[in-house]
């Protein structure tokens, strides 16, 4: 079990374009990691900002790092490998994945390697636009068919992952379905996995990076590769 006094938490931002969005959650998130860990570094990776995300971010005491590659499963490599503590929280910049869950999750931690925030489990819940509501469904209910996981919300990003852990996996996926390449890998590893229910909520501010036709075919293409790799 894990000792309290050896919790050295990073949190990793992956951000673009979101400043009026970082200004409402830094403080909270700051907040909320002050309750778990004194031991902790907020890592923003911006992607290209035309705004002054990197700027709002080093107010707040974080470490803002330019994005060296496009894409999100390029951000997601890049920002786990600047992560140096013990465990590594994921969460959006918009104000969807609500910082208040910070202790449960990290608390979970004791006896898993890699805690989800889902939508999907009992508890869980959700706004979000009718058509991603029904792509989500979709692609999270296909995926546990396919792998044969009990994992109901493959596509969230709000986790907190075993540092030592996730830095030995290596997604290839290029979007959002290296999310899901992450989880079957660190099954394949051995990884406890844990699902706590969480109310997604939709962005405070601006829109979503998300597309649905790339998110679509990437995931796809991700479905066939590891399928075949198995």
């Amino acid at each position: 079990m894990q000792e309290r006094s050896e919790f050295s938490l990073s949190v990793l931002i992956l951000a673009i374009n979101e400043e009026p969005n970082l200004k409402l959650l830094l403080p909270k998130l700051i907040d909320e990691v002050r309750q778990v860990t004194e031991d902790y570094e907020i890592v923003v990776l911006d992607g290209g900002s035309i705004d002054n995300t990197s700027d709002v971010a080093a107010s707040f005491g974080c470490r803002a790092v330019a994005q060296t590659k496009r894409g999100y499963g390029n951000a997601f490599r890049q920002g786990i490998s600047e992560c140096s503590n013990n465990f590594i929280l994921t969460l959006d910049a918009d104000m969807s994945h609500p910082p208040n869950y910070l202790p449960e999750m990290s608390q979970m931690m004791d006896d898993y390697d890699i805690v989800i925030a889902s939508r999907y489990c009992s508890g869980g819940g959700f706004e979000m636009p009718p058509h991603r509501i029904i792509l989500s469904r979709v692609l999270n209910s296909a995926t546990r068919i396919l792998f044969g996981m009990n994992i109901s919300d493959w596509s969230s990003g709000f986790r907190m992952y075993r540092s030592q852990l996730i830095k030995q996996l290596k997604p290839e996926a290029n979007h959002f379905d290296v999310l899901i390449e992450t989880l079957i890998s660190a099954k394949k590893h051995g990884a406890r996995i844990k699902e706590i229910p969480f109310t997604y909520q939709n962005r405070n501010d601006g829109v979503s990076k998300a597309r649905i036709i790339p998110f679509g075919l990437g995931y796809l293409r991700t479905f066939f590769r590891l399928r075949i790799g198995l």
